[in-house]
């Protein structure tokens, strides 16, 4: 029986930044800041070690003001209209990354992602536009 997979629903913006390759074609890292790190341990979400056992990231590139992600006993649930992104991320190249140092004197924290299955820049600027075109179609409603 396989365990839980323990998942981070971040949405992209100043403090949740990526990073890819020379070519645009495969994202390499997620970059959280010192504030989203902290934000996100004083939440309960993870801890100093957890944080090196999360499986997967679920990138929000856009939301509305009906997408809300909820901490709900210790867990993040996400509501609201939008898609996501799910990114794979390689645990021990993240834990060998931050190896021997405080993750939060060390700049910002740095998930790196399994490159097993791409996801390049082109993916997640489609998704950003199917996002706004959703939060604009949204806005008549109201």
């Amino acid at each position: 029986m396989d365990a839980e997979k323990k998942t981070l629903y971040l949405t992209v913006g100043k403090e949740v930044s990526l990073s890819f390759t020379g070519n645009g074609e495969a994202l390499q890292y997620i970059r959280l800041s010192v504030n989203k790190l902290a934000e996100i341990i004083n939440n309960g979400l993870v801890d100093r070690q957890s944080i090196f056992e999360i499986d997967e990231v679920s990138l929000i590139t856009k939301s509305n003001y009906k997408t809300v992600v909820q901490v709900v006993a210790g867990k993040q649930v996400l509501h609201g209209n939008t898609d996501h992104v799910d990114v794979l991320i390689d645990k021990d190249k993240t834990k060998q990354k931050a190896a021997g140092k405080d993750i939060f004197t060390n700049g910002d924290f740095l998930f790196i992602v399994d490159q097993e299955k791409h996801i390049s820049k082109q993916e997640l600027h489609t998704l950003n536009i199917k996002n706004s075109k959703s939060y604009l179609n949204e806005g008549d409603r109201l």
